[in-house]
């Protein structure tokens, strides 16, 4: 499972997307906009004055800065892992946290119960992420379907206020996987 995205993702959204498209459908509905990808397989919606920027296989929802002080953009960094074959969703999930522990040793990572939006249920992880001079909060969630293992990555700065973690569920709970 490729979870140096997990990393690269952050980093991606930290240095900025510079390709910013959407490939299938981004509409409006009751101050929401929902995102489509053909490619990617699923479909998710999203606040309105957030914004989409693909890049590569991997997809960023990201909030707008609050103010002129604020130097960073909160975010969902979405991608998809094709598997061989289909295996569960805690199967995948345990494969997911072995691999980032792997590949960062030095991340304390903790694990918590399964949680269930809509009709997917989400394994769900958070370890936080020391930067230069700032420190981030990451949640983790990965869910299958068929052959496909969905992956959320969703970071906010440590020291934002607000209540990160149920925006980013509200949105998680959107998702939509396509055939």
């Amino acid at each position: 499972m490729k979870l140096k995205y997990f990393v690269a993702c952050f980093f991606l959204v930290l240095t900025g997307c510079s390709e910013s498209k959407n490939e299938g459908k981004n509409e409006p509905t009751d101050h929401k906009k929902t995102f489509t990808s053909d490619s990617l397989h699923f479909t998710i919606s999203y606040p309105a004055n957030w914004e989409v920027k693909e890049k590569e296989s991997k997809v960023g929802i990201l909030e707008p800065y609050k103010d002129s002080t604020d130097k960073f953009q909160e975010n969902i960094v979405v991608w998809v892992e094709e598997m061989p074959l289909a295996i569960s969703d805690s199967l995948y999930a345990k494969a997911t946290l072995a691999e980032l522990r792997i590949k960062n040793p030095t991340l304390t990572i903790q694990s918590f119960p399964s949680k269930k939006f809509g009709d997917h249920t989400f394994s769900y992880f958070e370890f936080d992420l020391p930067g230069d001079d700032r420190n981030y909060k990451v949640i983790g969630y990965t869910t299958v379907k068929d052959r496909r293992g969905y992956n959320f990555s969703c970071t906010y700065e440590a020291s934002a206020s607000g209540d990160y973690k149920t925006s980013f569920e509200s949105i998680v709970s959107t998702f939509k996987p396509l055939p």
